[in-house]
């Protein structure tokens, strides 16, 4: 994950590209890539976060993005549905 701190689409794309660009030229056994440009995130720990995400097109905002969550309470199995409720 990479803080661009921008808020135009093009520029937070463009920064991930040399950096991605920079990082596959220096290690050659290890390659990165983009997988997804997000406006906001929550980042709790390890492998645990709830961001939204910009669609491909640029356009963030409430109606536009969509939201990816990874290891929280209301995606594990193990948790309850009023704890995955309280959790939304």
């Amino acid at each position: 994950m990479i803080n661009t701190n921008q808020d135009n689409y093009e520029e937070a794309l463009k920064i991930g590209v040399e950096f991605k660009k920079l990082i596959n030229e220096k290690y050659k056994k290890l390659e990165i890539d983009t997988d997804a440009v997000f406006s906001r995130m929550l980042l709790l720990n390890k492998k645990k976060y709830a961001a939204r995400k910009v669609d491909d097109d640029g356009k963030g905002g409430p109606g536009a993005s969509s939201t990816e969550i990874k290891g929280l309470d209301m995606k594990r199995r193990e948790f309850s549905q009023l704890s995955k409720n309280a959790s939304k």
